[in-house]
């Protein structure tokens, strides 16, 4: 019908847990693409990807648990505004206009170069800006260790999120805010190390669970202005986890093996359990 007869779509990535009732969802969403009654290739393109984006979710859980309609605006990427940094730029500006303080997540996985983008933007932006990362927000390892959650540093529950969500709602004055930090080398957060002075117009928030929808994070929602999601290739965040393992004097294998057990399950938690940001930036693959 169109050429060889041939439309291609790209992969969707999923961690697959149970295949119980895959078809069926795919089935439901190649179906509910309206774009499919034009009868085009790239109305069938589109189609099958949000088929196969609806079946992701699906297989990514257990049992025959296809998603509700408000999931499916939050992790298939429907209806989603994509910009690129400049774009973006000038946004926060905008946004910015008439504001005394604005409040910018920048969530993404581990690997997707939240940091780098931060310290981008607020190179670019022609106000005074500051930079907050989750990362101080870490709980200490001894903590970690009685929880039996060394293992899992990084991950979602190994964060005072409570704290950190308390720290985002003091953010929404315009007064000067005092936060921890993480001493990468030392492996160690270090408090009050970080300063948002008064009359500082834009916090550039980043961390990894920024949007996720699960107590305590979801509180976050109504406390930013602006909600970004770095959008990044699975199979690149994994070759930057492995390099930053290597960085770190881990042989070859033990910094797969870090990367694939801990780093790629925080990944796919936070792709399979994040709400939906207000715009989604493709992230450049040298951040």
């Amino acid at each position: 019908m169109w050429g060889q007869g041939v439309v291609r779509v790209p992969p969707v990535q999923a961690q697959i847990v149970d295949t119980v009732g895959a078809g069926d969802t795919f089935d439901a969403g190649l179906l509910q693409k309206d774009r499919l009654a034009s009868l085009g290739p790239d109305a069938v393109a589109q189609a099958l990807e949000f088929g196969a984006r609806v079946a992701a979710v699906t297989v990514s859980r257990a049992g025959a648990n296809p998603p509700w309609a408000n999931e499916l605006l939050a992790r298939t990427g429907s209806a989603m505004t994509s910009i690129n940094e400049a774009e973006l730029v000038q946004k926060i500006k905008e946004r910015a206009a008439g504001q005394d303080r604005l409040i910018v997540a920048i969530a993404g996985p581990p690997g997707s170069g939240k940091s780098t983008i931060a310290q981008r933007l607020s190179e670019r932006l022609a106000v005074s800006s500051a930079i907050v990362p989750m990362d101080g927000f870490h709980k200490d390892n001894e903590e970690l260790h009685q929880l039996g959650l060394l293992h899992r540093k990084g991950a979602p529950e190994t964060f005072d999120a409570a704290a950190f969500v308390e720290l985002i709602r003091k953010l929404r004055s315009a007064e000067a805010i005092a936060f921890p930090t993480f001493d990468r080398e030392e492996d160690r957060t270090v408090p009050d190390a970080g300063q948002v002075r008064k009359g500082t117009r834009v916090v550039l928030v980043e961390g990894n669970y920024l949007l996720l929808d699960s107590p305590p994070w979801r509180d976050l929602a109504g406390l930013f202005d602006l909600s970004i999601l770095l959008d990044v290739r699975r199979e690149v965040l994994k070759s930057r986890l492995i390099q930053r393992w290597l960085d770190n004097g881990l042989s070859s294998a033990d910094a797969e093996a870090r990367a694939t057990v801990n780093d790629l399950a925080n990944v796919d938690h936070v792709l399979q359990n994040s709400s939906r940001p207000d715009v989604l930036l493709q992230a450049s693959v040298d951040t």
